[in-house]
């Protein structure tokens, strides 16, 4: 190689990384062909699409008393935790700093 071509090695690896990548997924250099349109049939109700997505099964709201109130108590044992471990975090800084200021006084 002359020293007016050369590359490095980190350039020409990323380079084959690239390839290699478009070489996996199936990039093609070569254009897209036409497109053609879907064939659709007429539009369908609302009741006739749930019926077909859903059949005979009933359609659920999900959230019942038992849900929110089960949220709520998570909700309260997540802000009890965070608020504990706050105190404990402060506890371990009071201790720390209280054992470093003996440490430089003495």
């Amino acid at each position: 190689m002359s020293a007016d071509h050369e590359i490095s090695r980190r350039t020409m690896l990323e380079t084959l990384g690239v390839l290699g990548i478009a070489a996996t997924t199936g990039l093609s250099v070569s254009r897209p062909g036409p497109a053609h349109a879907q064939a659709l049939g007429g539009q369908e109700t609302v009741q006739d699409g749930l019926a077909r997505l859903f059949g005979a099964r009933a359609i659920k709201d999900g959230w019942t008393e038992r849900s929110v109130a089960s949220v709520v108590v998570s909700l309260v044992r997540a802000v009890s935790m965070f608020r504990w471990n706050c105190a404990l975090a402060d506890a371990r800084e009071r201790t720390v700093s209280a054992s470093q200021s003996g440490r430089n006084s003495g």
